[in-house]
């Protein structure tokens, strides 16, 4: 493809827009990262990532199953500082990765007028203003995209066996980030194996053997897929066409436009930036059309036997391509000068920041009494956990045990990664966790999660002797079981007890969510502990 030669200003108008852009992300990112509620999800990953990390991989390989670089990346980011404010600067940092990367892969596509367009997109997209404070994988999974994509660039450019080594082993890193990730890995591999025919098996051995590299996390991830009966087989489709359909497109308006007619203006943008790439290089129109493409088919077609939690964040990996390609069409807009660009530019920054969020929502702002979100006064991940994790902090212990995955343990660090942390609900998974229990454990810590009133006094007398009972009006019941106990099914076992007592002993009306909480971890422990 042949850019045509840039100047001196145009080179100053893509760095001023990736610098605007980068700090008007770093703004809304900073202040989320302490003021946002503390949910379940964040809670899984900083309550395994905490762990001796040899532990860390064992847990997401062996025992859950997925991508393993994300909890990897916050064990270390949480020896530095063991809050949960360390996994949230995390996501921020490769929030501002993705935006900074995006800007070199439009810039090499078309020049810097293109790379600050593609910034200026990157940084206003409401996936990246959710989920870059979000202690998950999501930011991480764009930057790494966005780096595979860069570097396969590079080697298309170059056609040197060390570009394209660069390259395979940037693409061998998405399925250890996220699932989805094979996506973009195969699609690479598919255009590079065409691309390469004729040439020799020798010169692409030691790429092949890079690229083979990402097959262990494949392996992996297929254990996620057996938590979620999910296949190519019997059982019901994983979606339908139209709502496989409608996870692309709320996707693509979370990448840009949030969601009305400036969806479609940003739609137009980024097919006439496609049409662009293609023309120039086939190769690249062939990678865009194979990505955005697979998702809802492999949804459409896919099968399984559980709730398998869809989200347009799971297809973030596309937005760096999508803000790439609409950055293409804003340059073509301004190639009669530098005016004409930075008029370009000066309009995308601001129908960017006006339009309307949509295509996801933060989590932690739904009110949800299991998973914590909500607002910050009332939500039980907000200003309600702070007093029941201090009381854990002060009776936490090493080798005490923590069920299940809380917001609660987890705004309780440094003091509750001394303790093992089970997971909730899935009796498979919970019996794989068995193995992370000292032989002899210590005390016990159930979290419940209530919005509704629990008899605190009723739920101690029906428990007996050895066990204290916390409850915080409106928000959490904490339990402890003293210790130590004989062995890790005698933690399960009392586990199950507590609960089991407390559904009895509160009689929640049936269909609230603490009932359902209840319920759940019920079946979920004692279908662990049917199993020898």
């Amino acid at each position: 493809m042949s850019v045509r030669p840039t100047g001196r200003a145009e080179t100053a108008l893509g760095l001023a827009a990736l610098a605007g852009a980068a700090g008007f992300l770093l703004a809304g990112l900073a202040p989320a990262v302490g003021s946002k509620p503390l949910v379940e999800d964040e809670a899984v990953a900083g309550l395994v990532a905490v762990r001796p990390l040899g532990e860390v991989v064992d847990t997401v390989l062996m025992e859950r199953g997925g991508s393993p670089l994300h909890f990897v990346l916050a064990h270390f980011a949480l020896a530095a500082d063991t809050s949960p404010d360390a996994l949230r600067w995390l996501s921020v940092v490769f929030a501002l990765a993705t935006v900074f990367l995006t800007y070199d892969l439009a810039r090499r596509l078309a020049g810097p007028v293109a790379g600050g367009a593609a910034a200026i997109v990157a940084a206003t997209s409401t996936v990246l203003g959710v989920y870059g404070s979000f202690g998950r994988m999501y930011a991480l999974f764009a930057a790494v995209a966005v780096l595979a994509l860069d570097l396969f660039v590079v080697a298309l450019r170059r056609q040197t066996v060390g570009s394209a080594l660069a390259a395979a082993a940037a693409a061998a890193l998405l399925p250890a980030v996220h699932p989805y990730g094979a996506i973009l890995l195969a699609a690479e591999g598919l255009v590079a194996a065409v691309l390469w025919r004729g040439r020799g098996i020798r010169r692409a051995a030691p790429v092949i053997a890079v690229g083979l590299l990402g097959v262990p996390f494949v392996v992996a991830n297929l254990r996620l897929a057996e938590r979620y009966s999910v296949g190519f087989g019997d059982g019901e489709r994983l979606a339908s066409p139209g709502r496989a359909w409608s996870q692309l497109t709320r996707a693509l308006g979370s990448f840009a436009g949030g969601h009305g007619p400036l969806v479609v203006v940003f739609a137009l943008l980024a097919a006439a930036g496609l049409a662009l790439v293609a023309r120039r290089e086939p190769s690249l129109g062939l990678l865009a059309a194979i990505v955005f493409v697979t998702p809802p088919i492999l949804l459409a077609i896919a099968t399984t036997e559980a709730d398998p939690a869809l989200s347009p964040r799971h297809l973030v990996f596309l937005l760096p391509f999508w803000a790439a390609l609409v950055g293409v069409a804003v340059a073509r807009l301004g190639e009669r000068g530098a005016l004409v660009s930075a008029a370009a530019l000066g309009v995308l920054a601001a129908v960017a920041v006006v339009a309307p969020a949509g295509g996801v929502s933060d989590p932690r702002g739904r009110p949800d009494v299991i998973l914590g979100g909500g607002p910050r006064d009332v939500a039980l991940g907000g200003d309600r956990v702070i007093a029941p994790a201090e009381f854990v902090r002060r009776k936490v212990r090493q080798g005490d045990v923590l069920f299940p995955y809380s917001p609660l343990f987890l705004a309780a660090l440094p003091e509750s990664a001394r303790a093992t942390t089970l997971p909730p609900v899935e009796a498979s998974v919970i019996r794989r966790a068995i193995d992370r229990v000292p032989r002899e454990p210590g005390a016990l810590f159930v979290a419940i999660p209530s919005d509704y009133f629990i008899d605190m006094r009723r739920v101690s007398e029906a428990l007996g002797p050895g066990v204290d009972v916390r409850a915080y009006p409106g928000a959490w019941l904490v339990v402890r079981v003293g210790g130590p106990f004989s062995n890790p099914r005698t933690v399960l076992s009392e586990a199950a007890r507590v609960l089991e007592t407390t559904l009895a002993t509160a009689r929640p009306p049936a269909g609230t969510e603490v009932e359902y909480y209840l319920r759940s971890n019920i079946e979920g422990l004692r279908g662990a502990l049917s199993s020898p």
